[in-house]
């Protein structure tokens, strides 16, 4: 295509002139078959359309730099977010998110308290406001557009928003799902990957994948609730929104959403060894947790001098860009003041208003802060955090010890797993006082907490192949091979009594019970004929 072969003269052209420059003629004549043969095998460019509508900072920054590669080797790519890039080489479009505008109307904090059937009511009504999504004339042109065409659907479908599956049906492309967490017991079930809540965990878990019974019991509860909610609650929902706002020539032949589902090419999971817990997932399911991670760059000079001068190291302190930490309770924001006015360190603390009042000489408050260039700094000693993914992600990368306090979603799995890992402790929201706070930080500046945050940092760090290619190679793999079906196992589209055996085995009991009767019969008239004998006789 025309963008992959102006990327390769372009490349062609630095080439000659660093060769032509050096006089190193040689050299230029390899780069030069090198780059041609590059040119002539990778020119054909696919169109990609990327639809991840939800505005979280974190899952956004965590796939962009795949789409910016994918656009750099040549593809036209369409990207289709609530979070615009400023900088982004590809073209745009920017829609409505009403799911983000739901969690802004509501406080998180409170959330957490809610009980079981609260949760599940506001799931119903999360479902509602994702199709208000669909309304945005800009999502309903690209539906109804007849001269648009696209080898290749990349999805965030999972997780309140399968009604975007049918996309895959309306283009008629393989489908490629993001996760931006580990998968809930809903997808693993309906995309047929193994599972078993004895050890299996999910975005929702709470516990570890080393249960006890109780564990087991509760995980057994909610991955059961999770699946048969999802599957007879919320798929109506989502089934009776795709026939309302997916109208297109042959739409009325769409399988349904649970089959689309079924039959997606290619996931790519946030999820790592060092993050979350082994699996054996299907062969199309690939982990490419760290895409968004690298080197930190500069700080402006104000951080840089603040992190500098302080010797005894720096708390760092955010919960991320969805819990707003200005709308923590008064009481609580008054501990973490009392308890950082007490300690050896500097600390620096996300907060998003100026309100503050009575903050210790030692806290420097910032409204936005580069969190990712900031956690590799040399002086940061912790990082206090709701335990958000991406978080937990890159504080592993730059080995900073960590402080979880998880407020809703995945971080109390995440949480979970820092704890159990040794690279950090939980503090529940709840428990948050002068002395629960106070012996965290006390205990995660011990010396053993680093070493431990060392070898999970290796532990991430340790690939053969960037995240980025990662992801990159097998989202061409899956345009290479129309789908790649050959990845994908029947265990998604095989009926439940057939995946169980459940066939099988009436079987096999009915041919033993047949035997037994049959031996049992045999044996009776046997019986029956041996006393009659000796009855005569």
């Amino acid at each position: 295509s025309f963008p992959s072969l102006t990327v390769m003269i372009i490349q062609l052209a630095i080439s000659v002139s660093h060769s032509v420059t050096t006089g190193g003629t040689y050299i230029m004549i390899i780069r030069l078959c090198l780059t041609l043969s590059v040119a002539i095998l990778g020119c054909e460019g696919a169109n990609i359309l990327v639809f991840t509508p939800t505005g979280s900072h974190s899952h956004q920054n965590t796939f962009r730099p795949i789409f910016r590669e994918l656009f750099r080797r040549g593809h036209n790519i369409t990207y289709v977010t609530s979070l615009p890039d400023s900088n982004a080489p590809y073209h745009q479009i920017v829609v409505r998110d009403a799911f983000m505008e739901m969690l802004d109307a509501v406080d998180l904090f409170e959330f957490g308290k809610a009980g079981f059937i609260e949760d599940l009511m506001v799931y119903l009504e999360t479902v509602d406001m994702t199709g208000l999504t669909l309304t945005d004339p800009k999502v309903q042109d690209l539906i109804t557009s007849t001269d648009t065409h696209f080898d290749l659907v990349v999805l965030e479908s999972s997780i309140f928003q399968e009604v975007y599956a049918a996309f895959g049906h309306r283009f008629q492309a393989p489908t490629v799902e993001l996760l931006g967490m580990c998968p809930s017991f809903w997808f693993l079930h309906v995309t047929g990957n193994p599972y078993s809540f004895s050890h299996t965990t999910s975005y929702t878990s709470f516990s570890t994948n080393r249960m006890d019974f109780v564990g087991r019991l509760k995980n057994t509860f909610f991955g059961l609730t999770n699946i048969i909610f999802t599957k007879y609650f919320m798929m109506p929902k989502h089934e009776a929104m795709a026939r309302k706002y997916f109208r297109y020539p042959g739409w009325e032949k769409r399988p349904p959403l649970e089959k689309l589902m079924a039959n997606i090419s290619l996931v790519l999971q946030n999820t790592n060894a060092a993050s979350h817990y082994p699996h054996p997932y299907n062969p199309n399911v690939i982990e490419i947790s760290g895409t968004q991670l690298q080197e930190p760059s500069k700080l402006p000079q104000d951080l840089q001098t603040f992190l500098d001068d302080a010797k005894e190291g720096v708390v760092y302190f955010s919960l991320g860009s969805v819990v707003k930490g200005s709308l923590m309770p008064e009481n609580v924001k008054n501990v973490f003041l009392s308890v950082f006015g007490k300690l050896p360190y500097k600390v620096l603390w996300k907060f998003e208003t100026d309100a503050l009042q009575n903050v210790p000489k030692n806290v420097k408050i910032s409204k936005w802060l580069p969190q990712k260039d900031l956690l590799g700094h040399p002086n940061i000693k912790l990082f206090i955090t709701h335990g958000g993914l991406a978080s937990m992600i890159e504080a592993i990368y730059h080995a900073v010890p960590l402080i979880s306090v998880p407020i809703a979603f995945d971080q109390v799995k995440n949480a979970l797993h820092v704890d159990a890992g040794g690279y950090g402790v939980r503090v529940d929201f709840a428990n948050i006082t002068e002395e629960s706070i106070s012996w965290a930080i006390n205990t995660v500046a011990q010396p053993s907490y680093k070493e431990t945050a060392k070898r999970q940092s290796m532990i991430l760090r340790d690939n053969p192949i960037k995240p980025v290619d990662r992801a990159v190679y097998w989202i061409e793999y899956v345009i290479r091979y129309k789908g790649a079906p050959h990845l994908r196992t029947p265990v998604a589209t095989m009926p439940w009594y057939q995946y169980h055996l459940i066939d099988v085995a009436s079987v096999v009991l009915l041919t033993v019970v047949f035997a037994l009767y049959t031996v049992y019969f045999i044996l009776r008239k046997i019986l029956l004929l041996l006393l009659g004998i000796s009855n005569i006789t």
